[in-house]
C-alpha cells in the first residue's frame, strides 16, 4: 500500500471519529440549552409571582 493510500485511510477514519464526536457534543449542548431556558423561565416566573404578591399586598 502506498503512503498516499495509508494517509488517506487514516484521514478518513479520523474524519469519521470526529463526526461522531461532533454529533455527541451537539446533542449534549442542545440538552444544556434546554435546561438553561427552562431554568431562566422558572426564575422569571418566580420573580413575577413574587412581584405580583408584593404589589397585591399593598
Amino acid at each position: 500500500m502506498s503512503d498516499f493510500k495509508k494517509v488517506d485511510q487514516r484521514l478518513s477514519i479520523h474524519e469519521a471519529v470526529c463526526a461522531e464526536r461532533y454529533t455527541e457534543i451537539d446533542g449534549r449542548l442542545q440538552r444544556i440549552e434546554k435546561v438553561l431556558y427552562w431554568a431562566a423561565a422558572a426564575m422569571i416566573s418566580a420573580l413575577a409571582y413574587i412581584a405580583w404578591g408584593v404589589a397585591a399586598s399593598k
